[in-house]
């Protein structure tokens, strides 16, 4: 739709902190948040309210919803959350293009819902938030007891990275201080790098929890023997549940907190520098 802004927005036609994007659906942080990390879903093709949307794409979106939530959550450390989507201008709906908000909460936050409550915040602010939730939107999560049948040529997570293109969109200040498109490349995961260190994780998740997990609780917080960031220039194995008593079992019968592999953001960041950093 020509004139609708949020069609505008959710095609990189104007400049957003994007912090997710697919072939549906662009997440962007919303310029005037209740709290920080409020994030807006912004589905790519026009539909304007829940009546008119797609039933597959009303289905995706909060699919998408729940994904964002977890990482605002873990981001903000908020107490709580909302999940919002007005239809109608007597629902509060100002924009008419479906949305969906996702909005932490704090226990004291004295958040009504009038969105553009909370002080604007700076743009180091917009930018280290925005930089958070994107380091925690990881991979699903893995099974235990599912991952240590597999073989690594037809493992879940070597074929998600075989058959998955990543979207890279990049804005950078000019010398006027203006945020312009740096530009926007389809990524896709180096051979080299996929058959060398992410193998070498992946075998090394195997084989720890084949032999047994070796589980210890280091400052009051479970930790385990599982590939940390330190270990890998690539990737890595981190906790990936809703809190510790969201779990898995092990083969051993015992059962552990849901973990998943995250490529490490250093990683991330050294092949943005290949397409876009350069001068």
């Amino acid at each position: 739709m020509a004139d609708c802004i949020f069609c505008k927005i959710a095609n990189g036609e104007i400049p957003s902190n994007t912090i997710y994007e697919d072939n549906d659906f662009r997440v962007i942080l919303d310029i005037a948040p209740a709290n920080l990390g409020h994030c807006l879903i912004l589905p790519k093709n026009h539909s304007a309210n829940l009546y008119e949307m797609p039933a597959e794409l009303v289905g995706k979106a909060h699919i998408l919803a729940q994904k964002v939530a977890k990482a605002v959550k873990e981001a903000t450390g908020c107490d709580g959350l909302n999940i919002l989507q007005n239809n109608g201008e007597a629902a509060g709906q100002t924009v008419h293009h479906y949305h969906v908000h996702v909005v932490p909460r704090k226990n004291d936050d004295d958040v009504t819902m009038t969105f553009g409550s909370f002080p604007k915040p700076s743009d180091e602010e917009m930018t280290a938030i925005k930089d958070k939730i994107k380091e925690n939107m990881s991979f699903p999560t893995f099974k235990f007891k599912e991952l240590v049948e597999e073989e690594w040529e037809d493992s879940a997570f070597g074929n998600y990275l075989r058959e998955t293109r990543f979207l890279f969109v990049v804005y950078k200040y000019d010398v006027n201080e203006k945020l312009r498109l740096k530009g926007c490349q389809f990524w896709n995961i180096p051979y080299a790098d996929l058959e060398g260190n992410v193998k070498t994780v992946w075998e090394q998740t195997k084989k720890v929890i084949q032999n047994g997990l070796k589980i210890e609780v280091k400052k009051g917080k479970l930790s385990s023997n599982l590939p940390a960031k330190s270990e890998n220039p690539v990737c890595h194995v981190r906790p990936h549940g809703k809190n510790s008593e969201d779990r898995y079992e092990l083969p051993d019968g015992r059962t552990y907190p849901k973990q998943c592999f995250w490529l490490n953001n250093t990683y991330i960041t050294s092949q943005l520098e290949k397409h876009f950093f350069e001068e």
